[in-house]
């Protein structure tokens, strides 16, 4: 009978100490308050230079509908009921995809060329999107040669070897509208604003329409071939099919910034 009282003893002391003491934990909560306090801060802070160190990405949508009415329209009884079937729908969405259509798309908007301001590692791209003046920003901590806000480049014509093709060029801005491009510091050509610029060997033609920027800002300047520049808006480029009776095909880009812009 001892025994018997004795394990039930062990038993419920067993149990009551590995019941969880509130008041116990909630001390040790308090103890450690400013180290809990602390941390939350740092995840904090670091979730908000997180959010603002990411480029903002723009979405489009359009959207094509195709009428069931097209039916009654005579001549077009046979083209009704091809658009309508399934099979046709994703010939029509093909189409759209193709690199026919693709192709006229990077022709027409030059989307095979790139050309951005060079910004300071890190932080310099998040302080060049919040320049809201009308003048371009002047350079912090003395860095000229990276852009802080309010530069801008446009170029109408590039037309590079196919050895230049996907690899980055730099421009250089100089005085009275004046600039340079190099490739691994070998200067390529120079030329002015407005003007067509040749290379000295006459393989390599640029024409700038606009640039602003301090003296000595650096840009960064890409041509990727045709097939890269249609691969790429493809990827960028879904379509969908709603509905049933009317037929309804969605269209949505994603784009980083300048793409978008210029469509």
């Amino acid at each position: 009978m001892t025994n018997n009282n004795t394990l039930q003893e062990e038993r419920t002391n067993k149990e009551f100490n590995d019941e969880i003491d509130l008041r116990e934990l909630l001390l040790v909560m308090l103890d450690g308050r400013y180290i809990i306090i602390s941390l939350v801060a740092c995840f904090a802070v670091l979730t908000m230079i997180y959010a603002l160190l990411q480029p903002p990405i723009y979405k489009a949508s359009s959207f094509i509908l195709i009428e069931e009415a097209a039916q009654g329209i005579p001549g077009l009884d046979k083209t009704a009921e091809i658009i309508s079937s399934d099979s046709s729908l994703v010939k029509e969405l093909f189409f759209i995809k193709s690199q026919m259509i693709m192709g006229k798309v990077v022709d027409e908007l030059d989307l095979s060329i790139s050309a951005e301001p060079s910004h300071f590692p890190v932080i310099g791209a998040t302080f060049a999107r919040r320049h809201d003046g009308n003048k371009v920003a002047n350079p912090l901590f003395g860095f000229e040669t990276y852009a802080w806000g309010g530069e801008d480049i446009n170029i109408s014509y590039l037309n590079l070897p196919k050895h230049y093709l996907d690899k980055d060029l730099k421009l250089i801005a100089l005085e009275d509208q004046e600039f340079s491009l190099f490739y691994n510091e070998q200067e390529l050509l120079s030329g002015h604003v407005g003007k067509s610029a040749y290379s000295f060997d006459g393989d390599l033609e640029i024409m700038i329409s606009s640039l602003i920027a301090r003296p000595n800002t650096q840009f960064k300047v890409h041509k990727s071939s045709r097939l890269d520049a249609i691969l790429r808006l493809q990827k960028n480029l879904s379509a969908s099919e709603k509905g049933k009776k009317q037929i309804l095909l969605r269209f949505r880009l994603m784009a980083v910034i300048k793409i978008l812009l210029l469509i």
